[in-house]
């Protein structure tokens, strides 16, 4: 009898667990918005852009551990090592179903959100030099 027990117990579990996803991060958040999840910390892991490094390849940063936080008070900090480097106000905006996010306000630079992932995110501007791209990890 807890032969059988056991054996039921342990089917649950596993019949329980086998809807999980294997990869957490790689869950898309259809149902979620930007303004739901960007608050915390961001690591930026690459960066795309033309002007600056000559294609528009993905250059991943490695040494520089630049990184951007989301304070729930509408303010920002982008770092670079440690040190803060640039502390301003944002916004999510939303225009046409597309997701951007507004670093500084009133004025500043709209990063126009092309993937919404719950630990990895990425942004992409337009510039009078071509298209800036960067991914984002959450910390």
């Amino acid at each position: 009898m807890k032969k059988i027990f056991y054996l039921f117990t342990v089917l649950a579990l596993f019949n329980g667990c086998s809807f999980l996803p294997e990869q957490p991060d790689d869950i898309l958040l259809d149902t979620d918005s930007l303004d739901e999840i960007v608050y915390g910390a961001w690591e930026i892991q690459a960066i795309s852009d033309a002007h600056t490094y000559g294609t528009t390849e993905w250059k991943s940063i490695v040494n520089a551990s630049p990184a951007l936080e989301f304070f729930v008070n509408g303010q920002y900090e982008l770092t670079l090592d440690g040190q803060v480097i640039e502390q301003r106000a944002f916004a999510v905006v939303i225009d046409n179903g597309v997701e951007s996010l507004q670093m500084g306000i009133p004025e500043g630079y709209r990063w126009e959100v092309t993937q919404l992932q719950e630990n990895n995110l990425e942004i992409q501007r337009e510039t009078e030099n071509g298209l800036i791209k960067q991914r984002l990890r959450r910390k």
